[in-house]
């Protein structure tokens, strides 16, 4: 708390005379951070979205305005239940940095959300340029492939992507074991899931089970997501 704060003794009263100081400049940068961090203490996270996006007009740093849009777009997913807001900042910071991890996982969340089946495919392909682990890349075949079975009905596309998680757990000699046991089948074609547990349940054992638990064991509408 400044010692402005404290002279006025409440938070209100601060409140009221940033406000007025915003009047004469509405992107002075000392002030906007006072009321955001008023704001946070009282939780009130529709006046602190207002505030962040006047902090990112008076911001000329990008990796500083793609900061404060996930934190944006975080409020407008949780607090402020506003799917449809979060998505639009979340893609806000993705056109800010393309590669933003964050960014896409916030967007992934969102479209899954909503059941944008199209839009959550493009996010997880683009995902797959981005992240650093193999056990990462991994996570987004799984998506992708229960996407292409249970939502677009396309077992064979989800097959491709089973193929290649199979091929991206394994390395060496281990990998052409694998792969080279585990080609595709016109059972795997029709029932990748199935597939997919006993694949994984094969080659890492108990591991494998975190992956096959990724998948529904029913159809569904809604798909529960690992992030």
């Amino acid at each position: 708390m400044t010692l402005l704060e404290r002279n006025l003794g409440q938070a209100d009263n601060g409140i009221a005379f940033y406000k007025r100081a915003l009047e004469v400049d509405p992107y002075y940068l000392p002030t906007l951070e006072a009321l955001e961090r008023i704001y946070e203490e009282q939780a009130n996270h529709p006046e602190l979205v207002t505030v962040l996006a006047a902090k990112v007009k008076a911001l000329t740093d990008p990796e500083a305005i793609a900061t404060h849009k996930l934190r944006m777009g975080s409020l407008f997913e949780t607090s402020l239940s506003n799917l449809e807001k979060a998505a639009q900042t979340y893609q806000e910071v993705l056109d800010l940095d393309p590669a933003n991890l964050a960014g896409l996982r916030g967007l992934e969340r969102v479209h899954g959300q909503l059941n944008h089946w199209p839009e959550l495919v493009k996010v997880l392909e683009q995902q797959l340029d981005v992240v650093e682990t193999e056990r990462d890349r991994v996570e987004v075949l799984l998506k992708l492939a229960n996407i292409q079975e249970e939502q677009f009905l396309k077992p064979e596309l989800a097959a491709v992507r089973l193929e290649q998680a199979i091929e991206n757990r394994c390395v060496g000699n281990e990998r052409l074991r694998i792969v080279g046991a585990l080609l595709p089948t016109a059972q795997a074609v029709a029932r990748p899931r199935q597939y997919l547990r006993a694949t994984h349940q094969r080659e890492s054992g108990a591991g494998g089970e975190r992956y096959a638990s990724t998948l529904p064991l029913r159809r569904s509408t809604r798909t529960r997501w690992v992030t």
